[in-house]
């Protein structure tokens, strides 16, 4: 069934802010986090399953496909995403995705609610005042239980939300949210006005799980907040460990929040007797820029700030990780 939306609630059943963590900086720093990185998958008895270190030129059609569609994510959000090299490219050792601030056009459905039959018209087409990029794995690669780390530098702005997250490949249980979701990072309005960050300016970061309890949206959330606005856009590492039942959230190696058994199996899918879901079926990967919506709009300092564009979401790596145990799909 096709995902019903991602609409942000207030932010809640969040774990408290944790210290700031400094950033490092440089190509030495880059390449010490990169061995860190490893050497800490390797002593936790984690195997590669996949990679994409982004060293090419192109994006690994084998890998990933971009998203071409003016949704909106069921969010309000401003952006059409498209697969043109201006808003999704692989270039110097890293996949960057560009939002632009240009009029643009394009279907106003994601490609799995249109139908089969349906042909893309003009008079089909919406316009936005954004255009972005959004690449997916669905199809292509999934994913049950394992880490996930993601090597990122994230654009600053009011109203910018990028994000690193994963979706089910079948939603077995339902639209969303029965059917589950995995946000592995979200930042939004870096730099903004922030009452509630050191400094007075938003410099957060959040994971988050979303489900059905009770027939209500239900957020399990971890949150962290890095030195400044700049650290947070600088390099860093988010990752996300993934096993039955428990979900913990790592920046740079660090972990900063966990959602328990207890607080998962307590859903409606579960109670239906499949023991840990609706976050017991595969997942897929998920990398995007969104402009706007209803999250960003309407925090710090509202709406979304038409200076400083282009903005650009880069990402070095992607790295997938499974213990042995956990390689089999279930039947």
């Amino acid at each position: 069934m096709a995902m019903s939306g991602r609409w942000r609630l207030a932010l809640a059943a969040s774990i408290p802010l944790l210290q700031p963590i400094a950033a490092a900086s440089g190509q030495a720093a880059k390449d010490a986090a990169k061995d860190a990185a490893k050497d800490a998958a390797k002593d936790a008895d984690w195997h590669l399953v996949f990679a994409d270190e982004f060293d090419g030129d192109t994006l690994d059609a084998a890998h990933w496909r971009a998203v071409a569609d003016c949704w909106g994510g069921n969010n309000a959000e401003r952006q059409c995403y498209t697969g043109r090299p201006d808003n999704v490219t692989v270039r110097e050792g890293a996949l960057v995705i560009t939002a632009r601030k240009e009029a643009v056009r394009g279907h106003p459905l994601p490609e799995e609610s249109r139908g089969a039959s349906a042909k893309h018209t003009a008079k089909q087409e919406v316009k936005r005042n954004y255009s972005s990029g959004k690449i997916v794995t669905k199809g292509l690669h999934d994913f049950l239980y394992g880490r996930v780390a993601v090597r990122a530098q994230l654009p600053l702005g009011q109203g910018v939300w990028p994000a690193i997250w994963m979706l089910p490949q079948e939603s077995r249980y339902g639209p969303w949210p029965h059917s589950g979701e995995i946000d592995i990072l979200e930042v939004i309005n870096l730099g903004a006005t922030c009452a509630d960050c050191a400094g007075g300016r938003e410099n957060r970061i959040f994971g988050t799980i979303h489900y059905v309890r009770n027939g209500k949206h239900v957020q399990g959330q971890a949150r962290t907040h890095l030195s400044s606005p700049e650290d947070a856009a600088a390099w860093h590492e988010y990752a996300i460990e993934w096993s039955p039942g428990h979900f913990a959230w790592f920046l740079d190696g660090v972990e900063y929040g966990q959602v328990s058994v207890a607080e998962i199996t307590d859903t409606d899918a579960a109670d239906d007797g499949n023991r840990g879901a609706p976050f017991n079926q595969p997942f897929y990967l998920i990398l995007n820029l969104a402009i706007g919506g209803h999250w960003p709009e309407s925090s710090n300092d509202k709406g979304v700030d038409p200076k400083g564009f282009p903005k650009q979401m880069k990402v070095d790596y992607v790295r997938v990780y499974q213990r042995e145990r956990e390689q089999k799909k279930p039947e």
